[in-house]
């Protein structure tokens, strides 16, 4: 049975205006590791050199940094905008990937034994968190809130907070005994218009592979799903939790996107949102003739994050001692949505006019 634990008021026993060296991290939902498979904070220092210290108060070279972490770039050389542009080209085309689940998408009596991989890639800036005075990573420890002592893994237990410091504390096993049941298939229960599913529904994708003694059944089915501009929606369990998802033919390729549950989307009750209706048939008409100008495909290689562009760029600059001179960027502001509607309309269309003529 789950135990109800109610903690004292919080009242420090630490020294006066001592505080924890690091921030608290909490630990994962899913199952804590055994105390014995976790290397003990002495065995992970010894398998990697700490970096030389600098004395508090060192001068360096300008532009030059202490750390001695090779940043995660791409090699640089003249052309390296080019490179840099490569090096986001191989990662987005490049799968490699292991699968995430194994299993089988079934409908009816057909059964498709497939693998789902991710089908997208963080790409994340790789900064770290440094000691300004000699450049070290700072790391995280957990602590008791209370007392500021650190609390080893194997003594931190799960609670759910019920009420103000009062928690509901539960051990593995009794989480455990409410986790999905394990299942290898994707039990498709209906097919649905794809645009009827809400964008915010949408969670993450993966690549759907068939088994090689499968590829006819998956062309077919995802032939079918493209053709009909609908979606499979089932459940499977990956994980220890059931997942809603939807099943999307698109090119020959069957995509599983993982979709959120009802409870997890928020309604737009509340916001200032305006009435419906009540727009004018001559603002509307134009409105939708500026839609038809600028309509294109989409096309997501004409979109670069420059700001990652220009951080590498940056990183390579300071990797060679170069000293880099901070840009003051001119702040811009967007028009008001006051004013004559149909007058910004009209000046509008005529710009996309121009701009597609």
């Amino acid at each position: 049975m789950p135990r109800v634990t109610k903690t004292p008021t919080r009242k420090s026993t630490a020294r006066k205006g001592a505080a924890p060296k690091a921030a608290a991290t909490t630990p994962s939902r899913g199952r804590a590791p055994s105390a014995t498979k976790r290397a003990t904070p002495k065995r992970a220092a010894s398998k990697r050199a700490a970096p030389k210290a600098a004395t508090r108060g060192s001068a360096a070279a300008p532009g030059t940094a202490l750390a001695r972490i090779k940043p995660a770039i791409p090699s640089q050389g003249r052309d390296g905008g080019k490179k840099r542009a490569d090096h986001r080209e191989h990662r987005a085309t490049s799968h490699g990937s292991r699968a995430v689940w194994k299993g089988t998408l079934a409908f009816g009596l057909v059964y498709i034994p497939v693998t789902l991989h991710t089908a997208v890639v963080r790409d994340d800036l790789p900064f770290r968190q440094l000691d300004k005075a000699d450049k070290s990573p700072v790391g995280n420890r957990r602590y008791n809130k209370k007392t500021g002592e650190e609390v080893a893994y194997a003594d931190i237990v799960r609670g759910f907070e019920v009420d103000k410091d009062e928690y509901v504390v539960f051990d593995d096993d009794e989480l455990d005994s409410v986790r999905e049941k394990p299942s290898d298939a994707l039990e498709v229960d209906g097919f649905v218009p794809i645009d009827s599913i809400p964008p915010v529904y949408f969670e993450t994708p993966y690549h759907a592979a068939p088994e090689k003694r499968a590829q006819k059944a998956y062309r077919l089915f995802a032939a079918a799903l493209e053709s009909s501009g609908r979606a499979a929606i089932g459940t499977l369990v990956m994980r220890g939790r059931a997942h809603l998802a939807a099943v999307i033919g698109r090119d020959g390729l069957l995509v599983v996107e993982m979709l959120r549950f009802e409870h997890e989307v928020r309604a737009p009750a509340g916001l200032d949102l305006p009435e419906k209706g009540g727009v004018a048939e001559r603002e509307l008409a134009m409105a939708e003739e500026l839609v038809e100008k600028l309509a294109m495909d989409f096309d997501p290689a004409r979109y670069v994050d420059h700001y990652r562009d220009e951080v590498l760029a940056l990183v390579a600059a300071k990797k060679k001692g170069k000293v880099v001179r901070v840009k003051t960027l001119p702040t811009s502001r967007a028009e008001g949505g006051g004013g004559d509607l149909f007058a910004l309309l009209q000046k509008s269309l005529k710009k996309a006019t121009k701009t597609a003529a």
